[in-house]
Order: C-alpha cells, then sequence, then structure tokens
C-alpha cells in the first residue's frame, strides 16, 4: 500500500518537478556554450628559436649507363607492344591503341639515344613501320584491318626483340651522352 500510494504522490508532482528543472537550467544561461562560438584573437607566437641555414649540397650528375638507360626504354617499348597486341584484341578504344603506338614510338626513339650510330639505322626502320601503323590508325575503323596491324605490329617486334635486345648490343652502347 505504500508503494503504491508514494507511486501517485510522484506521478503527481512529475509535472511540478519538471517545470522546475527546465526553469532552473534556462536560468542559468547558455554563457559557456555562447563562448565557444565567439572568435578569439590569436596569440601572438613571442618564440623566436634559431634556426640554423643548411649549406646546399652538391651532387654529381647522374651516374647511370647507357646500358641500364636502353634496358629501361627496351623493357618499356615491350610493354607497350605487348598490351597492344593484347589490349587491340579486346576491342579498345581508338584513342588507347594510338596512345599505346605513340609510347611504342617515344621508347625506341629513347632507345636510338643510347646505341651508336650504326645501330641505329634498325630502330629507325622500326619507327618508320610503327609511324605507318600509327598513320593508319587515324583512318575510319571500316577502312582498318585491325588484324593485319596487329600481325605486322607483332612481326616487326618479334624481330626487333631478337635482333636489339640488351645483351645482344653490348658492344653498341655509346660511351657519354
Amino acid at each position: 500500500m505504500l508503494r503504491t500510494h508514494f507511486a501517485r504522490r510522484i506521478n503527481n508532482d512529475l509535472p511540478l518537478i519538471s517545470c522546475l528543472l527546465i526553469v532552473a537550467l534556462l536560468s542559468g544561461g547558455c554563457q559557456p556554450l555562447k563562448q565557444k562560438f565567439i572568435r578569439k584573437k590569436k596569440e601572438k607566437s613571442t618564440r623566436s628559436e634559431f634556426v640554423p641555414v643548411l649549406d646546399p649540397i652538391d651532387y654529381g650528375p647522374a651516374t647511370i649507363s647507357a646500358k641500364e638507360r636502353y634496358s629501361k626504354h627496351y623493357l618499356l617499348w615491350k610493354i607497350w607492344l605487348r598490351d597492344f597486341v593484347q589490349g587491340v584484341g579486346e576491342n579498345n578504344s581508338e584513342k588507347k591503341m594510338k596512345y599505346l603506338v605513340d609510347q611504342m614510338i617515344v621508347n625506341l626513339t629513347e632507345m636510338q639515344r643510347w646505341i651508336v650510330e650504326e645501330k641505329r639505322a634498325a630502330i629507325n626502320d622500326h619507327i618508320v613501320k610503327t609511324t605507318e601503323v600509327r598513320t593508319e590508325l587515324d583512318k575510319p575503323v571500316q577502312l582498318i584491318s585491325i588484324e593485319r596491324l596487329i600481325r605486322r605490329i607483332d612481326r616487326d617486334g618479334r624481330k626487333l626483340m631478337k635482333e636489339l635486345n640488351p645483351d645482344a648490343m653490348e658492344q653498341f652502347y655509346i660511351q657519354k651522352q
């Protein structure tokens, strides 16, 4: 019985208690909350530490040999060739095919820079053939025989891989550039 009487009294006084609690909270104001959103002026740093000035170090020119540079561009050319041969069969866009051929030409040109004049002719022939493929890619799609282009690039590429791989070109690298 005591419990029910106490529960009734709380239920009767609950609105009064909640109103008193709300009034107490509102009368206190929001001064701390307002202060969070007011901009404060930045404090000036009076810290003055000594920062040493470092002397620059002069490094010599890079010592990458002609063989390393040739090998790098040779490997990149092989990757672009493989991507072209595999990618064309997957119905890639014209833009991507042109990009792949352009990258092959760039890497062949860079390969030329690192070998002697005697062997540059072989690479130059392949550059001419690859440029011809590039001009064929500028034609409308209906006039291009994709299979013929793939065979031509692949055949010439395999021939060039055998003739001009970095190990076979050991004696034809230039000494200084």
